[in-house]
């Protein structure tokens, strides 16, 4: 062989462990975050996995697939860093919107996924399926975050709740912080929802996999639990034929097996 097959083959076999690498990394930290549970890959990998030189002399599509799997990974680790702070324990939970420190928390976080928006959720730069799965995971992560705004709601409810006189049962009180949040939770189940009726429009529907199925079952969990906490007629009605929509849209396109 030419010396310089040598080096191409080279290449590609770095490219290769970086595909791994990055598989590997998403796929168990996402299966960690579904369950709740620690990541047993170490923190120290994070630089590793994402530090690595790129191969020389990518083809577009190689070089493609590197960005969106780099910005899926930060948008992985961020997701892990929401559930790290808020939810390292039951017990902590609950102190925290409680207490109402959560809505600092989570002042923290919104920058950090508006930043990560900006940075890498660009149509322009992506393959046109490589969009669509980080369209619905970023919007599930703003759904997912916010969603602790939505939650302290409820736990303030019980906790006035006269248990004595379960017939005694007083409106919610929903301060606009908290509005702001659920609307939030709205508005993001709203995108990937709508975004289910534009893979459906274009027949990528059926191709979908599993975890972008759960993605959508679970959007349209947490836009009914928002909805009951109370919101505007329009955007209740707006939010409502979305949903229907999806679900047709999820009738029409069974998953290819």
């Amino acid at each position: 062989d030419a010396p310089g097959d040598d080096q191409q083959w080279v290449e590609q076999i770095k490219l290769r462990r970086q595909r791994v690498q990055r598989l590997l990394y998403v796929y168990i930290n996402q299966l960690a975050w579904r369950i709740g549970c620690m990541s047993p890959i170490p923190q120290s990998l994070n630089h590793a996995v994402l530090g690595g030189r790129k191969p020389r002399g990518l083809s577009q599509p190689g070089s493609t697939w590197l960005i969106f799997m780099d910005s899926w990974i930060e948008l992985t680790k961020l997701a892990q860093s929401v559930t790290d702070m808020f939810f390292p324990s039951a017990k902590f939970a609950r102190q925290q919107l409680h207490s109402g420190r959560y809505v600092g928390l989570l002042e923290h976080f919104r920058p950090l996924l508006n930043q990560w928006k900006d940075k890498y959720l660009q149509p322009h730069s992506l393959d046109t399926a490589f969009y669509n799965d980080l369209f619905i995971e970023y919007h599930f992560v703003r759904v997912y975050t916010h969603s602790v705004g939505m939650q302290a709601v409820v736990e303030r409810a019980v906790a006035d709740a006269d248990l004595n006189n379960l017939d005694d049962v007083r409106p919610m009180t929903i301060d606009p912080t908290d509005y702001e949040y659920i609307q939030e939770v709205i508005d993001g189940c709203c995108q990937i929802l709508q975004k289910v009726t534009h893979l459906a429009e274009v027949g990528a529907l059926r191709f979908s996999p599993v975890r972008i199925v759960l993605r959508i079952t679970s959007a349209s969990i947490f836009l009914m639990k928002a909805l009951s906490l109370g919101t505007r007629q329009a955007t209740l009605r707006e939010s409502l034929e979305v949903l229907e929509r999806s679900i047709s849209a999820l009738k029409s396109n069974a998953l290819d097996d």
